[in-house]
């Protein structure tokens, strides 16, 4: 995960050498309005070539604007499944910028765009690892992760941003556990970062989602009761109550909620039309959860909707016998062609699934 504070931003070295003029900095402005658009679409493939083409016109001597941009294509490859091109820019700019891919006591001294960097090589050297037990995968993790506390401990000028280093890379150890089934230790993780900020209402609907994920139901629905009245947003209160609604098999009363929380949000509209069409399914209303998601379909292109989606829309097709099989074929076959990831506000898999 990008740090939203390292986009965009210029620290150090010069740009340009001339005075900037006004079109240049519309210029760079517009770039960078472009590359959060991109982000918030998930359009890896043209967030890596517009990254790509950034790298290559900056100085050779700007390797703070050179980093960011490297993250930017690292972040699109990871997201992209094309881990040998990953690993094969990271051997590039260990040569040309000695940018580092290891985690050892020089991360203390790096600034937070080479942390973040060094973070990423992190993730692409885990997901090429084939080593069965997940701790020793995951040393590299633990040990920036150690590091970045300590940075964090003795830095009093950063604190905000070291300190969302280490949630983003709590975030990946927490994923990686799970896809290893270990449960309990993802929720200890979990915890330790709801324990950096206990106030904060977004790390504590995080935790909520593992509860559910987990399969926790009566933890879950304790921890909502006390984080719900401080649930501020109309949108975030009726997706999540959603969601509990969901794993309680109250599959109408969470259907009615996300259909609230579509007034009051637009940015989760794929989201929450998944999850409607999912208890739709669950009702054994195949027909209208197919219409539910193909209206989305016509208003978005496939390539910005995550692989349970096509996975859900395909089960749509697949109780509908007399619907073409070619309307799944095709969908499957172009959405093989670009590997999304999975929003963060979807049915936990243990209901979806069902």
């Amino acid at each position: 995960m990008i740090c939203k504070n390292s986009l965009g931003q210029q620290q150090g070295g010069d740009r340009v050498t001339v005075c900037v003029s006004s079109k240049n900095a519309e210029s760079y402005k517009k770039d960078d309005q472009d590359i959060k658009f991109l982000i918030q679409k998930r359009l890896w493939k043209e967030l890596y070539e517009k990254a790509e083409q950034g790298l290559v016109s900056v100085s050779s001597s700007d390797a703070n604007n050179a980093c960011m941009f490297a993250c930017l294509m690292l972040v699109s490859l990871i997201k992209l499944g094309k881990l040998e091109l990953a690993s094969k820019w990271l051997n590039s700019w260990s040569k040309q910028y000695g940018w580092k891919v290891v985690p050892n006591d020089d991360v203390l001294s790096l600034g937070p765009l080479e942390t973040q960097y060094c973070l990423l090589a992190v993730e692409v050297a885990f997901r090429q690892n084939s080593e069965s037990d997940i701790n020793v995968r995951l040393q590299s993790h633990f040990q920036l992760r150690s590091l970045i506390e300590q940075v964090l401990i003795g830095n009093d000028t950063q604190p905000q941003l070291w300190s969302l280093f280490l949630d983003s890379l709590d975030s990946c150890i927490v994923g990686h556990l799970l896809e290893a089934n270990r449960i309990e230790a993802a929720v200890e993780v979990a915890k330790g970062c709801l324990e950096r900020n206990p106030q904060d209402v977004s790390r504590q609907l995080a935790f909520f989602r593992l509860l559910l994920y987990t399969g926790d139901i009566e933890q879950a629905s304790l921890f909502w009761k006390t984080l719900e009245p401080r649930v501020e947003q109309d949108s975030e209160r009726h997706l999540h109550r959603g969601l509990l609604y969901i794993v309680q098999r109250r599959i109408e009363e969470a259907i009615d909620e996300w259909e609230a929380a579509a007034l009051f949000e637009q940015n989760f509209e794929a989201t929450l039309t998944n999850n409607i069409a999912v208890g739709f399914l669950l009702q054994g209303r195949a027909f209208e959860a197919m219409e539910k998601m193909e209206n989305m379909l016509q208003k978005s292109s496939v390539f910005t909707l995550d692989e349970d989606w096509i996975k859900h829309i395909c089960i749509c097709y697949d109780m509908l016998l007399a619907y073409p099989q070619e309307s799944k074929s095709a969908i499957q076959h172009t959405f093989a062609r670009h590997v999304r990831d999975s929003s963060h506000s979807k049915i936990p898999p243990t209901t979806g699934e069902q």
